[in-house]
């Protein structure tokens, strides 16, 4: 069985399975008194789009956030990534998030597999932990990836 890195846009589209980072960052936040969460991504299964017009998307679009938080005063944008051993994390992805960012604060959620751990990044600290880490390319787009391994992520706060 492929893992979610090595299939295609459109396989991962078509299958119904949920996102097991998702779920662990939903259980997270539910039945939260001290904060507002909502889901605000496109990547909710009942609302899918098409690929023939998602690629017709601007890119800053098609990586609006997963979700958004408020606590106390401050508002924050939440992105969801899965991962194993290593969490991938396009640099063209990176542009959108850097906009985003520039709007207000963005918070990575990633769970590993592996680990079976769920953990929060600040994206800024994310940033500069890539600094440290190897680049790859999807077989199926050739888009570059920074490959974060586990243990990097980890041993942040």
């Amino acid at each position: 069985m492929k893992r979610d890195y090595e299939k295609t846009f459109q396989e991962r589209q078509s299958s119904n399975h949920r996102d097991l980072a998702q779920t662990k960052t939903d259980e997270y936040f539910k039945d939260r008194d001290d904060l507002f969460y909502m889901r605000i991504g496109f990547d909710e299964l009942d609302n899918k789009v098409l690929s023939k017009y998602w690629m017709k998307f601007p890119a800053f679009l098609r990586n609006l956030p997963d979700a958004c938080v408020v606590k106390g005063n401050q508002f924050y944008f939440i992105e969801v990534k899965g991962c194993r051993d290593y969490l991938r994390l396009k640099l063209e992805d990176m542009e959108s998030y850097d906009k985003w960012d520039e709007i207000s604060p963005i918070i990575i959620f990633t769970y590993s597999s592996m680990a079976r751990e769920l953990k929060s990044i600040r994206y800024q600290e994310l940033k500069k932990i890539t600094i440290n880490c190897d680049r790859d390319r999807y077989h199926d787009n050739n888009k570059e990836y920074y490959k974060i391994p586990w243990e990097y992520i980890e041993r942040m706060k």
